[in-house]
């Protein structure tokens, strides 16, 4: 069997990162022109005064966190091998980490250019809602943890994996018409997925007799 030492990079994971930062400076460049110098998110009252966002503030957001983000995921492996031994991989082992960590890196990068693209419409009143856009980055998230539960082989992975699936394909189809909705059934979805999976771990590590 074939074991190797090398870190695992997950190349087109770090492509599409790249791909969704350069989306978001475009819409950025695109839109600035069309946005307030500020906007008012809350207003004074009580003891606290009015809330102002700029919109440099707005712009910068999400960019700046997808690539702190990417940066952090890409130390890790680094991270990991000067604190702690590493131990041989497979082949398989090593590509099988590689999907996870590529699919963990578009769901941030869906995630953070929805928002992104949601947060500067809200200063332009132009293009989709940010309770949209939200929603259909549920729909993307949910459709990851289902590829990340089937890689990791998890307890009951076809039917939590099933559920993930039709929840997401469920909130995609709500997240135009009913995005509050579709945000309320994903979160069940992903919660009850994710309790699912501690639930299997406990029963496995004997901890409930």
């Amino acid at each position: 069997m074939n074991t190797r030492h090398r870190t695992v990079h997950p190349a087109v994971g770090y492509a599409v990162t790249a791909i969704s930062l350069a989306a978001m400076v475009c819409y950025s460049l695109w839109s600035w022109d069309d946005m307030p110098a500020q906007i008012l998110t809350r207003q004074a009252a009580g003891r606290h005064g009015a809330s102002v966002v700029s919109r440099a503030v707005a712009a910068a957001a999400m960019p700046v966190a997808l690539a702190a983000s990417a940066l952090l995921l890409l130390l890790m492996p680094v991270w990991n091998r000067l604190t702690r031994p590493l131990a041989p991989r497979t082949v398989a082992g090593r590509r099988h980490e590689r999907l996870v960590w590529t699919v963990v890196l578009v769901m941030l990068s869906v995630l953070m250019l929805a928002l992104h693209i949601g947060i500067i419409d809200m200063f332009t009143g132009k293009g989709p809602q940010l309770p949209q856009l939200a929603a259909w980055a549920m729909a993307a998230l949910l459709i990851g943890l289902a590829v990340i539960y089937q890689v990791q082989r998890v307890r009951a992975r076809r039917a939590i994996t099933g559920v993930l699936v039709t929840g997401g394909a469920l909130v995609a189809a709500l997240a135009h018409p009913l995005p509050v909705a579709a945000l309320i059934v994903g979160a069940v979805v992903m919660l009850g997925a994710i309790v699912a999976v501690a639930a299997a771990q406990v029963r496995d590590s004997g901890l409930l007799g």
